[in-house]
């Protein structure tokens, strides 16, 4: 006897709403009531493919023999071949698609040869006999079991579904064709996997078969039946064959199918490019539609009713949008796009002349018209007149006049024509327009006022007055203002000599010192200072209050936050006030890069700190060595500012930049600020200085991190290269976890040190050798996170670091990348020539995916390794490696005779990927084919380019590229030199080509 575990975990019961795939074979009648349901569990297109996936669709090895007389396998019934539970499963399987109404949108969400098993059970069903698909072009025989017009439905669903299949068959051979010989993965599965090839076969050419069906189906005037959900019987316990009542078939009216069929059709033409036949079908399509909307409408039935045909509207007018025949009513902006495409330009007047009443169109666009059309005038175009460019220049001016919201600003028609009577004629036609189709009345006041300011330049009171624009008595004082010689204007009007009135005021005294402090340099702001010091400023004499501080003048006058600390606990006064202000000057000097107004500035305040008087005061002599620290600041900003070019007083800087580390170490009372700490220890790593960043004590995370880096720089210079760094990659890998918990607390104003902040810190930093350091740190964790050789980025110093990361997934990958190709944009811009950094450039936008700007990197390391094609190519600059990349990225930007072209720049020649390349037909005009046969020097590819032509009978390109082959450089019988000569000066006319189009595609 057993002795039960009662700790032993036991199964868990099912629900009581779980129904299991043998329920419905046991009682057919619960498949209807469980489809019914709201939501049910599972769903149709799940009952479907576990329906489908019990028994394979293959004969049971009982039914397997074939008996010997032939008369007697005719008449023996599916289920004596088949067996009756696998019978009994695919009408179960139809009756649910029925339920579907036969949606291949939905269909198609199946497995592939899924798709094919349910179409396979659907012939056989309707037809009474067994149907192996594809069907050939030999009639079914209808078995006594069939049924003619149910087996015509079946033929319906297969033609149809063999056009959409077409295209799965096609995307899936482009896709092989693709990564044919270009580093295909080590284990790689057939996206398609069918049940029999004979179906890959029938997709290549164009189905011509299914689309003559189609079409004969669309002018056979009988009506075509509908496989409903009831006229399919399931077998139960007491059937023994299949008993269709294929009497509760449904006829539905020509009118559905054909607009099923059209709809079909259409998106299969425009698939395959042939717009005209696309054209017609949706024409028909939509024709039809209305049609059957109209039956079904009279019937009381809505197109959810539809027993068949599902196009969906939206789609429709797609397609209908793509072979230009839309009914949609195109907007203002559309129809004025189109003017401008076709350069017709014949009712762009009328468009805007409407737009101008019903404001559509964003003014910028007619901006952006306007210009092109007094470009094209400059030019010379043809369709282009000085009329047209008048009457739009009206238009749009009368549209800024009436368009309340518009917040930009066109030219004035008048002011451009210099107010001349000869285009005033233009303007008035355009206003008269506008005002006769109906303007609101605010749009009539503010042409209104327009007009005013017109009459005031110019003679124009008769024809303003025909507008009926402004009042009648307005016009006459107007007009007789104009009649009479001079106008009486006041004298203040007149006056040109503007002087401020008698200073003596108070207000008006404080007021003009202070607009003279914001615009004054280093030796005005000491002096005024020292007027306005002893003032005290109200806002309002009658309202006193706490007089204001008088750095308050200008808001962007701005401090640190530890240099306003030890400034509040000063005394009002001079002293408070010039450094306040002298420090914000400075700072918005600096922002400025005026570097040496900034440090005057910062000199005469530091001067003044120094003072006999004031030098004993704690608080003053503390100010005075922060002043000193913000110098050092201004003066390192300075430097990178000018990097490459080598400061002056760089050895000095260096000198108070180890100053400043070292009053962090003491413990001084005047410590440096966190951005000056980090400036200064960046400073030191762009000046080589590597021992005085290694301290026995790292008071600063920014200090960690450096003396790490510093540390790694010494192993290189001494010679120490299998030294593994970990001490910086541990302090750099938690930045880029993806876990906040598991970053590392780097910075002593925030709990983790960002990524931006991490960027921010290296963003200082200019020497060549440091900023490589940590390129290389970066690549190598994005190597380990993307674990694949195909797109592994490479560049100096990957030694350093380890090789695995414990946890890859925790990190974020997308943020190493950003970070990595930031810190590349930001160093290529001070050595631009710096192959190692470009190159590592274009290797990670072959890991993004960038295929151009991989290929625009490639070619130009190329070009400054060789001294812009002055060089031969030579290793280490180019390899196969790279090779094979710039391979995979011309081919799949269609370059394919690019891609044919660098196979030969390979140290073994991959025939049979260059023999690949040159039989696709390129998808765009990128690739001049005919162009690069000169650039080619390996006679066997040239060859094989001679046979393709001789077989398309392309007999003059095959001359071309017979004359190439026939040169006396690439005769087999040269030696070495002379041919390694030939290939040097191949290669360079083709690097020459790639710049053309990478580098110089922007002019």
């Amino acid at each position: 006897m057993d002795i039960i575990d009662p700790l032993r975990p036991k199964t868990v019961p099912l629900s009581a709403e779980t129904i299991l795939w043998f329920e419905f074979l046991l009682d057919p009648e619960l498949l209807t009531s469980h489809l019914k349901k709201t939501t049910p569990n599972p769903q149709p297109l799940e009952l479907i493919e576990k329906f489908l996936t019990i028994f394979p669709d293959v004969p049971t090895e009982a039914c397997s023999t074939t008996p010997p007389d032939g008369d007697k396998e005719s008449t023996k019934s599916i289920e004596e071949i088949l067996g009756r539970k696998q019978v009994a499963l695919k009408i179960l399987t139809l009756k649910v698609a029925s339920f579907l109404k036969w949606n291949l949108d939905v269909i198609e969400n199946l497995n592939l040869q899924k798709q094919i098993q349910l179409l396979d059970d659907l012939c056989t069903i309707t037809s009474g006999t067994l149907v192996s698909l594809p069907l050939t072009n030999d009639e079914v025989k209808i078995g006594p079991q069939g049924s003619r017009g149910a087996f015509e439905f079946a033929l319906l669903i297969y033609h149809r579904w063999t056009l959409r299949v077409y295209k799965i068959f096609k995307e899936a051979l482009l896709k092989n064709k693709a990564t044919f010989g270009l580093n295909p993965p080590a284990t790689s599965t057939d996206p398609i996997s069918l049940r029999d090839e004979m179906f890959a076969t029938a997709m290549d050419p164009i189905p011509q078969d299914s689309i003559n069906y189609l079409l004969n189906i669309c002018q056979n005037p009988e009506a075509i039946a509908v496989l409903t959900y009831d006229s399919l019987i399931p077998l139960n316990s007491t059937s023994e064959y299949t008993s269709q009542n294929f009497r509760f078939i449904k006829f539905i009216s020509k009118c559905e199918i054909k607009t099923q069929i059209h709809f079909d059709l259409c998106k299969f033409f425009l698939y395959i490019n042939s717009n005209a036949l696309a054209r017609q079908h949706a024409i028909e399509c939509r024709d039809n539609l209305r049609i059957l909307k109209t039956e079904y409408e009279s019937r009381g039935e809505k197109p959810e009713d539809f027993l068949l045909c599902n196009v969906p509207e939206s789609e429709l007018e797609g397609c209908l949008l793509a072979c230009g025949v839309s009914d949609v009513k195109h907007g203002l902006l559309q129809r004025m796009n189109e003017e401008i495409v076709h350069q017709r330009y014949m009712s762009i007047l009328e468009i805007l002349e409407r737009d101008n009443l019903e404001m559509e169109i964003p003014f910028v666009h007619r901006k952006i018209l306007e210009l092109d059309i007094e470009e094209a005038l400059k030019v010379g175009q043809v369709n282009v007149t000085k009329d047209i460019e008048a009457s739009i220049l009206a238009l749009n001016t009368i549209r800024c006049l009436v368009d309340e919201e518009n917040c930009y600003q066109t030219t004035d028609f008048m002011q451009k024509y210099n107010y001349s009577v000869e285009n005033l004629k233009v303007f008035l036609e355009c206003t008269a327009k506008i005002l006769g189709s109906g303007c609101s009345q605010r749009s009539r006041e503010r042409i209104g006022q327009y007009y005013r300011s017109l009459l005031m330049k110019m003679d124009i009171v008769s024809e303003v007055r025909a507008l009926n624009l402004l009042p009648e008595d307005e016009l006459t004082s107007i007009e007789k203002m104009k009649m009479s010689s001079q106008y009486p204007f006041p004298q203040i009007s007149i006056q040109t000599d503007w002087k401020m009135c008698d200073l003596n005021h108070h207000r008006l005294e404080v007021g003009n010192l202070k607009r003279q402090l914001i615009n004054s340099n280093a030796s005005d702001v000491k002096k005024l200072c020292k007027k306005l010091a002893p003032i005290k400023d109200y806002d309002d004499r009658r309202r006193p209050r706490e007089p204001r501080e008088l750095w308050e003048v200008n808001p962007s006058w701005s401090i640190p936050i530890p240099l306003q600390s030890v400034l509040k606990s000063l005394q009002r006064g001079f002293l408070k006030d010039f450094a306040y202000i002298t420090l914000g000057k400075a700072k918005e000097l600096t922002n400025r890069k005026d570097y040496g107004s900034a440090i005057a500035l910062l000199n005469t305040l530091k001067t003044e700190t120094q003072r006999s008087d004031l030098a004993n005061t704690s608080t003053v002599a503390k100010m005075g060595k922060l002043i000193s620290w913000e110098i050092l600041l201004v003066q390192i900003c300075q430097c990178l500012n000018d990097w490459p070019r080598k400061h002056p007083e760089s050895a000095a800087i260096g000198l108070k930049c180890k100053q400043c580390i070292l009053s962090l170490q003491n413990g001084d009372t005047a410590i440096p600020r966190t951005e000056i700490l980090e400036y200064s220890i960046a400073m030191l790593l762009n000046l080589s200085d590597w021992a005085s960043l290694i301290l026995p004590e790292k008071r600063s995370p920014t200090l960690e991190l450096s003396s790490a880096l510093a540390g790694a720089a010494m192993d290189i210079e001494k010679g120490k290269p299998s030294r593994i760094c970990r001490e910086a990659w541990e302090i750099v890998l938690p930045m880029f976890s993806a876990t906040p918990g598991n970053k590392r607390n780097m910075s002593r104003d925030s709990p983790t040190l960002a990524v931006n902040n991490f960027s921010s810190f290296f963003n200082k930093l200019r020497e060549p050798f440091i900023v490589s350091i940590i390129m290389s740190l970066l690549a190598r964790i994005l190597n380990i996170i993307k674990d694949d050789t195909n797109v592994e980025i490479s560049c100096d110093y990957m030694f350093l670091w380890p090789t695995s990361i414990a946890n890859t997934g925790a990190y974020n990958m997308r943020t190493i990348s950003e970070t990595l190709s930031h810190l590349l944009d930001q160093n290529l811009k001070f050595y631009p020539q710096n192959i190692s950094w470009i190159k590592l450039k274009a290797d990670l936008d072959y890991l993004n995916g960038n295929n151009e700007a991989a290929m625009k990197g490639y070619v130009n390391a190329l070009i400054s390794g060789t001294e812009y094609c002055t060089l031969h190519l030579q290793k280490p600059l180019i390899d196969d490696a790279m090779v094979r990349r710039m391979i995979k990225c011309s081919t799949n930007l269609g370059c394919h005779m690019q891609a044919t072209v660098l196979c030969q720049f390979l140290d073994e020649i991959d025939y049979s990927l260059a023999f690949k390349c040159i039989s696709e037909k390129s998808a765009t005009f990128t690739d001049a084919i005919d162009t690069y046969y000169s650039c080619i020097w390996d006679v066997t590819i040239l060859e094989f380019i001679i046979n393709l032509h001789a077989k398309k009978n392309e007999h003059t390109r095959k001359l071309q590229v017979i004359s190439y082959m026939s040169q006396l450089e690439l005769n087999a019988n040269n030696n070495e030199e002379i041919k390694r000569e030939a290939a040097n000066n191949r290669k360079m006319k083709f690097l020459r080509a790639l710049a053309k189009q990478y580098m110089l595609q922007e002019m």
